[in-house]
């Protein structure tokens, strides 16, 4: 049985039976999509019956060279969870319980200069003068970075959750919870030139989705990662190359700027403050390296 159908085939048991929100359901569709891009690039075969422990293993030992333990630990339990799934429904072979996911380390998030990041998203607004579909990259980098979102926030976002008269936008965020963030007039004037000029030649339909794929469908999980790493991986010394990058910029830019802690937690979407400290830490380790460059007494 051909592994890809499986995978739609589970998604959607997901989706029906335990209720899980769409932005979950693209989050765990992205995960079971990095295993079968691997089979697919290493030309193994997708059956579902051939995945053995090794591939399995192989799988892991790439992802944990791209990924933070934390994002490796994650897909990882994706993965098992529809190797459960396929041993239940299909009687095929788990042996994904000998699976370890890496130890997950207290890391600072990664993040890009602000100076660094303002130079290349300018040069990136230039870049999108070339065609639609540069127009659509740019306009992918302000809105993650200027609202801070996750990259399935991001690609949940509908024509119907934007407010650019008042520069804010309706986020569906984890657990289902509604918020609405503020974004700058570069992301504005930036989505208002996307909505009038670029997206048309995508789709007709003036509904739908904000982002959308090569066929005029949603925009998927991997493509915005792929349009995100392309970017980062041009600014040196960037902290990290995926969608959270810009996340976590966008919120140590706040703090590093004046915003309380409070307030980047709610900007954030985080129920728990402890989880927005983390970006204390990150300003607090860069006035230090200033401090011992620049105090002639460090």
């Amino acid at each position: 049985m051909q592994l890809g159908e499986l995978m739609g085939e589970y998604l959607r048991e997901l989706h029906a039976v335990r209720g899980l929100s769409d932005a979950t359901i693209r989050s765990y569709g992205s995960d079971l999509d990095s295993l079968l891009d691997f089979l697919q690039r290493n030309k193994i075969d997708s059956e579902a019956e051939a995945l053995s422990l090794n591939i399995y293993r192989q799988w892991l030992f790439e992802e944990s060279r791209a990924l933070t333990a934390k994002s490796v630990a994650r897909r990882l339990s994706a993965i098992k969870g529809f190797a459960a799934w396929l041993n239940l429904r299909y009687e095929i072979a788990n042996p994904t319980h000998r699976l370890k996911a890496p130890k997950s380390g207290k890391h600072l998030p990664g993040t890009v200069a602000q100076s660094s990041l303002t130079e290349a998203l300018d040069a990136s607004e230039i870049s999108s003068r070339s065609s639609s579909e540069k127009l659509q990259e740019y306009v992918i980098l302000e809105t993650l970075y200027s609202a801070g979102l996750r990259v399935a926030e991001l690609v949940g976002l509908d024509i119907e959750h934007l407010d650019l008269t008042s520069g804010t936008i309706r986020v569906f965020g984890k657990g289902s919870k509604t918020r609405i963030v503020p974004i700058g007039l570069k992301a504005t004037s930036a989505l208002t030139k996307w909505l009038a000029e670029g997206r048309p030649d995508f789709t007709r339909d003036i509904n739908g989705p904000v982002f959308l794929g090569k066929r005029g469908g949603r925009i998927n999980v991997r493509a915005v990662y792929s349009v995100v790493h392309a970017f980062l991986n041009e600014i040196p010394g960037a902290g990290g190359f995926s969608p959270h990058t810009l996340r976590h910029s966008a919120a140590t830019h706040l703090l590093d700027g004046g915003s309380d802690l409070r307030t980047v937690q709610e900007f954030l979407g985080h129920s728990n403050l402890q989880t927005t400290q983390i970006y204390t830490h990150v300003s607090i380790d860069r006035l230090k390296k200033s401090f011992e460059k620049a105090h002639p007494r460090a």
